[in-house]
């Protein structure tokens, strides 16, 4: 494994980069631990990139050419004393099992430091809390990316309104909600 990443953010490596900061290794068997406590993972042993930081993530997990969105945890799992580190994804679709074969794992947004817990309820009541946060983040940048690839902004917005044909909503309503878009894009910009 080569040395931990000394960038202490995704959203930093990302813009370093122009997208989310990636790793592709081999999918290999867990402990099954995660799949008792209502959580099944996806395991990776970090050994031909750079490690990120011990953590849990919001990532975005590309297998067989197709994108699902997860959360994980890399680290030494201390709840239950492993000695390794290992990738732990947990993705919000249920997939059919990919052992051995490469995931490209995208991280896109440090949730927190990774933490041991004194039982699995307290564990298990962490995870839901970090599934809730990374599928709002996740949420989030898919809205930015949608807006950004598109090319929009404010001042485009409202020249394209100046044409609406349809006229659904009056131009003050469309403003408004342009308004709230804006406030919410500029929320985005600072979380990522």
């Amino acid at each position: 494994m080569l040395p931990l990443c000394s960038i202490s953010t995704c959203s930093c490596a990302g813009r370093l980069l122009g997208r989310n900061w990636s790793i592709r290794e081999k999918v290999i068997p867990g402990r099954k631990i995660g799949r008792q406590l209502g959580f099944r993972t996806a395991n990776i042993i970090v050994k031909n990139n750079i490690a990120p930081k011990i953590g849990v993530y919001a990532v975005k997990a590309n297998i067989k050419n197709k994108i699902y969105n997860g959360v994980a945890n890399f680290g030494l799992a201390p709840t239950f004393s492993r000695n390794k580190l290992v990738l732990e994804i947990n993705l919000f679709k249920k997939i059919p099992p990919f052992y051995g074969q490469f995931a490209e794992i995208a991280f896109v947004k440090r949730l927190r430091n990774e933490k041991s817990f004194k039982n699995k309820i307290l564990l298990i009541r962490q995870i839901k809390k970090d599934i809730t946060t990374a599928k709002e983040i996740l949420k989030i940048q898919r809205i930015y990316n949608l807006v950004k690839e598109r090319g929009f902004t404010l001042e485009g917005a409202k020249q394209k309104l100046k044409k609406n044909p349809a006229g659904l909503f009056s131009k003050q309503e469309i403003i408004s909600r342009l308004e709230i878009v804006k406030a919410e894009l500029q929320k985005i910009k600072n979380q990522l």
